[in-house]
């Protein structure tokens, strides 16, 4: 994987729950606590970062530098727009345009 890659950002689902497992006994952590977003390169999970408290686990043996500072970056402008609260369950709210496809960076 070179170090321009498309880098799909989403928020998680119980579908996720086997490889956010697997990525975080890579990186030798725990599943961050609460909602997530993931971050997918070439259809693969990379990265994940906590909404409620911005814990990051990532694969160790991918270049994942640039999906964390991505990561991060939404997981700030989510938090701002939710005004820093988040629902106690189920799935994230719909924001500004209703968008519901996967977010992909650049």
């Amino acid at each position: 994987m070179d170090s321009f890659f498309d880098l799909t950002i989403r928020p998680d689902t119980p579908d996720d729950a086997v490889e956010l497992e697997r990525l975080a006994q890579l990186d030798s952590r725990d599943r961050p606590p609460g909602h997530l977003l993931l971050g997918e390169a070439e259809g693969e999970l990379i990265a994940a970062i906590s909404l409620r408290d911005g814990s990051f686990i990532a694969d160790p043996f991918k270049p994942t530098a640039d999906a964390a500072r991505l990561l991060s970056a939404r997981r700030d402008q989510l938090v701002r727009a939710l005004d820093g609260s988040l629902p106690a369950r189920g799935r994230l709210p719909r924001l500004a345009g209703g968008r519901r496809r996967p977010v992909r960076a650049r």
